[in-house]
Protein backbone atom coordinates (compact mmCIF):
# COMPACT_ATOMS: atom_id res chain seq x y z
CA UNK A 1 0.00 0.00 0.00
CA UNK A 2 2.85 2.50 0.68
CA UNK A 3 4.83 1.68 -2.20
CA UNK A 4 1.41 2.36 -4.28
CA UNK A 5 0.85 5.62 -2.85
CA UNK A 6 4.81 6.37 -3.11
CA UNK A 7 4.03 5.69 -7.14
CA UNK A 8 0.99 7.67 -7.22
CA UNK A 9 3.20 10.79 -5.61
CA UNK A 10 5.62 10.27 -8.05
CA UNK A 11 3.66 10.31 -10.81
CA UNK A 12 1.49 13.61 -9.78
CA UNK A 13 5.11 15.02 -9.38
CA UNK A 14 6.49 14.30 -12.97
CA UNK A 15 3.46 15.16 -14.43
CA UNK A 16 3.14 18.85 -12.68
CA UNK A 17 7.15 18.94 -13.66
CA UNK A 18 6.26 17.87 -17.22
CA UNK A 19 3.63 20.37 -17.35
CA UNK A 20 5.59 23.20 -16.12
CA UNK A 21 8.21 22.76 -18.10
CA UNK A 22 5.98 22.31 -21.91
CA UNK A 23 4.34 25.79 -20.05
CA UNK A 24 8.13 27.24 -19.52
CA UNK A 25 8.84 26.15 -23.07
CA UNK A 26 5.43 27.88 -24.72
CA UNK A 27 6.27 30.97 -23.07
CA UNK A 28 10.05 30.86 -24.44
CA UNK A 29 8.48 30.30 -28.08
CA UNK A 30 6.30 33.59 -27.89
CA UNK A 31 8.83 35.90 -26.31
CA UNK A 32 11.38 33.96 -29.07
CA UNK A 33 8.54 34.78 -32.34
CA UNK A 34 8.17 38.53 -30.33
CA UNK A 35 11.43 39.37 -30.07
CA UNK A 36 12.13 38.84 -33.97
CA UNK A 37 9.10 40.69 -34.98
CA UNK A 38 10.06 43.62 -32.79
CA UNK A 39 13.47 44.00 -34.14
CA UNK A 40 12.52 43.81 -37.59
CA UNK A 41 9.66 45.50 -37.59
CA UNK A 42 7.51 42.21 -38.74
CA UNK A 43 4.40 43.52 -37.99
CA UNK A 44 2.96 40.26 -39.61
CA UNK A 45 4.86 37.92 -37.56
CA UNK A 46 3.73 40.01 -34.65
CA UNK A 47 0.31 39.58 -35.26
CA UNK A 48 -0.39 36.24 -35.23
CA UNK A 49 1.03 36.69 -31.69
CA UNK A 50 -2.14 38.40 -30.58
CA UNK A 51 -5.32 37.08 -29.40
CA UNK A 52 -8.49 37.87 -31.24
CA UNK A 53 -9.25 40.99 -29.85
CA UNK A 54 -5.48 43.13 -28.26
CA UNK A 55 -5.41 45.90 -26.20
CA UNK A 56 -2.80 48.11 -27.74
CA UNK A 57 -1.54 51.42 -25.34
CA UNK A 58 1.24 53.19 -26.98
CA UNK A 59 1.91 56.43 -24.71
CA UNK A 60 -0.80 55.57 -22.98
CA UNK A 61 -3.35 55.67 -25.65
CA UNK A 62 -5.13 52.41 -25.24
CA UNK A 63 -7.55 51.15 -27.29
CA UNK A 64 -9.17 47.30 -27.79
CA UNK A 65 -8.33 46.37 -31.54
CA UNK A 66 -9.10 43.25 -33.87
CA UNK A 67 -6.10 41.24 -34.79
CA UNK A 68 -6.42 42.60 -38.18
CA UNK A 69 -6.63 46.22 -36.88
CA UNK A 70 -3.90 45.92 -34.87
CA UNK A 71 -2.09 44.56 -37.18
CA UNK A 72 -1.93 48.27 -39.02
CA UNK A 73 -1.56 49.66 -35.88
CA UNK A 74 1.51 48.12 -35.25
CA UNK A 75 2.44 48.63 -39.21
CA UNK A 76 2.06 52.16 -38.66
CA UNK A 77 4.39 51.94 -35.72
CA UNK A 78 7.01 50.77 -37.09
CA UNK A 79 7.16 53.33 -39.50
CA UNK A 80 7.12 56.21 -37.29
CA UNK A 81 9.41 54.28 -34.97
CA UNK A 82 11.75 51.51 -36.60
CA UNK A 83 13.37 49.55 -34.25
CA UNK A 84 16.96 50.21 -33.57
CA UNK A 85 17.12 47.69 -30.29
CA UNK A 86 14.87 45.56 -27.91
CA UNK A 87 15.63 43.66 -25.24
CA UNK A 88 14.00 41.75 -22.60
CA UNK A 89 14.34 42.60 -18.79
CA UNK A 90 11.93 40.73 -17.44
CA UNK A 91 9.08 37.96 -17.41
CA UNK A 92 7.08 36.66 -14.59
CA UNK A 93 3.87 35.68 -13.60
CA UNK A 94 1.32 37.64 -11.52
CA UNK A 95 -1.06 36.70 -8.61
CA UNK A 96 -3.68 35.82 -10.87
CA UNK A 97 -1.32 33.51 -12.75
CA UNK A 98 -0.84 35.40 -15.72
CA UNK A 99 2.23 35.52 -17.57
CA UNK A 100 3.80 38.62 -18.06
CA UNK A 101 7.10 40.06 -20.11
CA UNK A 102 8.66 43.16 -19.80
CA UNK A 103 11.27 44.61 -22.01
CA UNK A 104 13.24 47.87 -23.62
CA UNK A 105 12.23 49.44 -27.54
CA UNK A 106 14.82 51.92 -28.79
CA UNK A 107 13.92 53.60 -31.92
CA UNK A 108 15.60 56.55 -33.55
CA UNK A 109 15.37 59.02 -31.00
CA UNK A 110 12.87 57.61 -28.66
CA UNK A 111 12.67 54.60 -26.30
CA UNK A 112 10.02 52.76 -24.87
CA UNK A 113 9.57 50.01 -21.79
CA UNK A 114 6.95 47.63 -23.23
CA UNK A 115 5.09 45.13 -20.95
CA UNK A 116 3.21 41.92 -22.45
CA UNK A 117 0.64 40.21 -20.75
CA UNK A 118 0.54 36.40 -21.99
CA UNK A 119 -2.72 34.40 -22.11
CA UNK A 120 -2.74 30.62 -22.23
CA UNK A 121 -4.00 29.34 -25.82
CA UNK A 122 -3.97 25.50 -26.28
CA UNK A 123 -0.64 24.41 -26.03
CA UNK A 124 0.94 28.36 -26.38
CA UNK A 125 0.47 31.56 -25.56
CA UNK A 126 -1.00 34.52 -27.42
CA UNK A 127 -0.55 38.27 -26.32
CA UNK A 128 -3.65 40.00 -24.95
CA UNK A 129 -2.25 43.39 -23.79
CA UNK A 130 0.68 45.41 -25.33
CA UNK A 131 2.26 48.07 -23.64
CA UNK A 132 4.43 50.72 -25.02
CA UNK A 133 5.35 53.64 -22.90
CA UNK A 134 8.18 56.57 -24.11
CA UNK A 135 10.60 57.04 -21.62
CA UNK A 136 13.16 59.89 -21.28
Amino acid sequence: MVAGLLKNILVVFLSVLLLEGCIAKAENEITDRVKVALTQSNYHMLSRQFTERVSLSINHENFLYSKTQATFVMREFFRQYPPVNFQYLHQGIMKSGRHYTLGTYKSYGKNYSLAMLLVPHQKDFLIEKLIFVETF
